[in-house]
């Protein structure tokens, strides 16, 4: 478990605070952790006093106020959350409109001194003004409603025990007021400002600041929610009464949000906010949801619910860590280290109100467990035993082994049982799991959950994956909840039994690895909607068992050929076939399946044929072709017009790509990699972003234009690689070429550079030596150096043209990605110096990317925004400096031969079929051109 406030000083990490939310016996261990911070913060807070604007902070000033006496224990959050508050209040009052502000946040995190701050600065606007502290003390309605308009009005009152706002509401209507109630925690604290308001004067301002924004859920305010606090404010909080705020917010909570809260921290943080409501949902119909407990934690700003998963702040982690030794002894950790876990186990007080235990096994010395540990445990919902040193857990071994199996309770309320490595080959048979929902035995040795098949009305979630010696699942066919199996890698598995079919809600069944298994049952699970059969090398052939399929994995599997009931699968959106080394040919009811958006064949080398398409595929959009034996591909491949990606790569017999693919408007990625036979190319879809042609050695001919040219107000990046293309024809490169000109035309303008960030918006390489000779300025070597002439500004600057020349000559290594980087600095211009990317290449894995011989490389990028052009007129000239990267340092070994510059102009006619550059010396010079 890490603690990122603490990870910044290594020290720290050496007591082994992982182990701290393990320790049972905490009140010495957290003793230590704190003396060891502040012994840190007190170097640290010295050298911050001394600059209150570090660098990464924001520069927010969290400096305490001058003279000042109160302890350091509220974060002073900083200009900018001031003025985005003072935004939302119109600090002004010139307006005849109430604006009420509720600030919300978690206890400690600055609402304190945001609300003084405010007040300060809008008692100088309006001179009726209350501010009234909630603390501790029981508020009743009336002494609350006297204090305020005694503030209001500046003078004691008598009201003889009726209504003092109804009283004064004549006095009070006449002025502003400015009303602050900072710390509410009782939604009476707020009535005065709930319903008939008839005593506020319109241009009022109110702030009321909680850490529980559930309170303000009647009031019609605008929310303002304090931002987390940062790592360092975290450790500004931590040394002042870290304890003592965050413990007000935890005693506020009912004996449910308590036990919710601890659960959360000692066993689910940052797990699916679903599955948590699920675990902690009480089984008493008199208790609250689970859902509702989670979300009054995240009012008071316990918990976080982002994307999803529930986090919890560091801060209140630590604090759930120091409360292990006043909550009743409901949760017993066990650290790594701990030599006395089996006497620990046995201790006979308080073991009804276990709720959850947890075991380290990490630096364990190997023992044998008795079977009765657990036994008397009546309140026990949570068990995990696990080793924190060995993430991945097949590198562990089991350090805790039960020779006489071991007990629960008879009556028990078990929820969770996560044991990696269980020793047992089956669970006890008296374990009755009426209660179970989430049971996790990875890398077990069990052959079977259970001898007999056992109710499990509750069961949602299993995860068996590496249980090698596996081999019946009848233990779990009376699970009709259950949502998620997981069985990967259990290589013993060689059949799954046909009362799986009762498994009513089962949406995930992972067989990955599973190489004993050799079919499917004929069943049906139409709840089913993730079938992965990865690597099940033995499994010959396919079963369709739900219709209601989305995601299906059989890369990997044995089968030779698919049923044609894969037709009938109209929700199927993934249809993974890569390595089905056995699978010859495709259907043509594939077509069928109109919800298909991705169909995978990555090297299922023995299919020869891609079948017609004989249908519109409108929801198609990636196809992985690569490493097959296809041939040719049919013309009707159009049919699959919204297709953005295609893999042909490492076709050894493909020849060309007889079907018109311009017409593949949708088209973004194009990969034809190593297609080694591959001579010529189409005409290419306009929007074609990449096109990776590396390694085709027999490619001769491109279409000219080598890609469809459509004015579009969209940008398009387009990259196109033709590395170790050897046999290019001197009229392809000329096209090539051409098309890099053709596409900087219509894509050289402002508006698509809204920042001066310069990226490489078109770009090429090519076998070659030399350089276009529309490159008007060149130089031998990696710098170049310009002077502009006086009259380089009057055209319509649109943006730059870059080349290179590269020697890879000597340069021996392999690598997966290389680039080739431009630094340039303009002179007399008040702007940083700024690098971009011209071209290259980066290939996923580990597979080398060689490269042989000299290669051009040429890229365009609009220049300049409107905001800054004026700052060009006055720079004399610029300074380049071209080198080759692996993505991180230099790779001296590529040489930069030659370099080359031009300016782009707007063209001076809208006529593009030849177009044209205007260079820096005002002459115009044609594209097509090559000075070789």
């Amino acid at each position: 478990v890490t603690f990122n406030p603490f990870t910044a000083n290594k020290s720290i990490a050496s007591l082994g605070f992982a182990s701290l939310f393990l320790c049972r016996n905490q009140a010495e261990f957290t003793k230590k952790i704190a003396e060891h911070v502040r012994e840190y913060l007190d170097k640290d807070l010295q050298l911050r006093e001394q600059c209150p604007n570090p660098q990464g902070r924001g520069g927010e000033d969290c400096k305490p106020e001058e003279g000042s006496d109160r302890p350091l224990n509220i974060i002073k959050p900083g200009k900018k959350r001031l003025e985005q508050l003072e935004e939302k209040l119109a600090m002004d009052c010139d307006d005849n409109e109430n604006r009420i502000v509720g600030v919300v946040g978690m206890a400690g995190v600055g609402k304190t001194y945001l609300a003084k701050t405010l007040f300060k600065k809008l008692k100088k606007k309006i001179s009726s003004h209350a501010f009234i502290e909630f603390d501790n003390e029981v508020w009743k309605d009336q002494k609350l409603q006297k204090t305020l308009v005694e503030s209001l009005l500046n003078n004691p009152i008598s009201c003889d025990h009726r209504n003092p706002l109804e009283i004064w509401k004549d006095t009070l209507i006449k002025k502003k007021v400015v009303i602050v109630f900072d710390n509410v925690r009782d939604k009476k604290q707020i009535e005065p400002l709930v319903g008939n308001c008839n005593w506020i004067k319109k241009g009022s301002r109110i702030v009321i600041t909680t850490r529980d924004k559930s309170l303000l859920k009647e009031l019609t305010c605008d929310l303002y929610e304090v931002p987390k606090l940062s790592d360092i404010d975290s450790l500004e909080l931590f040394r002042a009464q870290l304890s003592k705020k965050l413990r007000i917010c935890y005693d506020e909570l009912n004996e449910h949000q308590k036990n919710v809260f601890l659960d959360i921290a000692y066993f689910f943080r940052s797990r699916d906010e679903k599955y948590i409501t699920s675990l902690v949902d009480s089984f008493d119909p008199e208790d609250a949801e689970g859902g509702k407990k989670l979300r009054g934690l995240t009012d008071k700003f316990l918990i976080d619910v982002c994307d999803g998963r529930v986090e919890m702040h560091d801060l209140l982690f630590m604090m759930a860590t120091e409360l292990l030794e006043i909550n009743g002894g409901k949760y017993w950790l066990f650290p790594s280290n701990c030599a006395e876990i089996t006497s620990a186990l046995r201790k006979e007080e308080g073991r009804d109100k276990v709720r959850g235990v947890v075991i380290d096994m990490s630096e364990m010395k190997e023992m044998a467990l008795d079977n009765e540990l657990f036994v008397g445990m009546s309140s026990l919902r949570y068990l995990k035993v696990y080793n924190s040193r060995y993430p991945i857990e097949c590198k562990a071994y089991c350090k805790l082994n039960v020779p006489d199996g071991f007990e629960f309770p008879l009556d028990n309320i078990v929820r969770y049982l996560d044991w990696v490595k269980f020793p047992g080959k089956v669970l006890p048979s008296d374990f009755d799991p009426k209660n179970l929902i989430d049971l996790r035995l990875r890398y077990s040795s069990i052959t079977s959950v259970w001898n007999c098949a056992k109710d499990t009305p509750k069961l949602r979630w299993v995860d068996l994956s590496h249980s090698s010696r596996l081999s019946s699942l009848l233990g779990l066919s009376k699970a009709p909840t259950l949502l998620r199996l997981n069985l990967e890698g259990c290589t013993s598995l060689k059949k799954l039994p046909e009362e799986m079919k009762e498994m009513k809600s089962l949406v995930l069944l992972n067989l990955k690895e599973c190489t004993s298994l050799l079919s499917l049952p004929t069943i049906t699970i139409d709840s089913l909607k993730t079938l992965i059969l990865s690597g099940c090398s033995n499994l010959g052939t396919f079963k369709v068992i739900s219709k209601n399929l989305e995601n299906v994995y059989l890369n990997g599997t044995g089968i030779t050929e698919l049923p044609p009931a894969i037709g009938n699968l109209q929700k199927l959106i993934l249809l993974n076939l890569n390595d089905c080394e056995k699978l010859a040919t495709l259907p043509n009811c594939l077509w069928n399946i109109k919800s298909l958006q991705e169909l995978k064949l990555s090297r299922s080398s023995m299919i020869k044929s891609f079948p017609d398409v004989k249908e519109k595929m409108t929801n198609l959009q990636l196809l992985l072709l690569d490493e097959t034996s296809i041939t040719e591909m049919p013309c009707s491949f159009i049919n699959l017009s919204f297709l953005r990606h295609l893999s042909l790569s490492r076709n050894n017999n493909i020849c060309s790509l007889q079907f018109d693919i311009s017409k593949l408007f949708h088209l973004k990625w194009l990969d034809v990699k190593c297609c080694t036979n591959l001579t010529c190319l189409p005409t290419l879809p306009p929007n074609l972003k990449c096109l990776n042609a590396y390694g085709c050695t027999s490619l001769r001919t491109l279409a000219s234009p080598v890609a469809v040219l459509m004015p579009t107000k969209k940008i398009h990046y387009s990259t196109f690689i033709f590395t170790n293309c050897h046999k290019l024809e001197q009229a392809s490169k000329s096209s090539i070429i051409s098309y890099v000109q053709r596409k900087s035309e219509l894509m050289s303008d402002d508006r698509y550079n809204q920042d001066f960030v310069f990226k490489s918006l078109i770009g090429t390489c090519l076998p070659e030596c030399g350089m276009p000779a529309w490159f008007n300025h060149q130089e031998f070597g990696p710098v170049l150096n310009l002077e502009f002439p006086r009259d380089w500004n009057k055209g319509k600057l649109n943006g730059i043209a870059l080349c290179v020349v590269v020697s890879f000559k000597d340069y021996k290594d392999q690598t997966n990605g290389l680039q080739v980087k431009c630094t340039c600095e303009f002179t007399n211009v008040s702007l940083s110096r700024e690098s971009f990317i011209i071209g290259g290449w980066s290939e996923p894995g580990d597979e080398p990317h060689t490269i042989e011989s000299d290669h051009v490389f040429i890229g365009y990028t609009t220049l300049f925004n409107i905001k800054k052009r004026h700052q060009f007129p006055s720079s004399t000239g610029v300074s380049f400096r071209f080198e080759v990267t692996n993505g991180t340092i230099e790779v001296a070994a590529c040489k930069v031969m030659k370099c080359g510059f031009t300016l782009v102009y707007e063209p001076e006619d809208d006529y593009l079929s030849e177009a044209t550059v205007k260079t820096g010396n005002g002459k115009f010079a044609k594209l097509l051109s090559m000075k070789i």
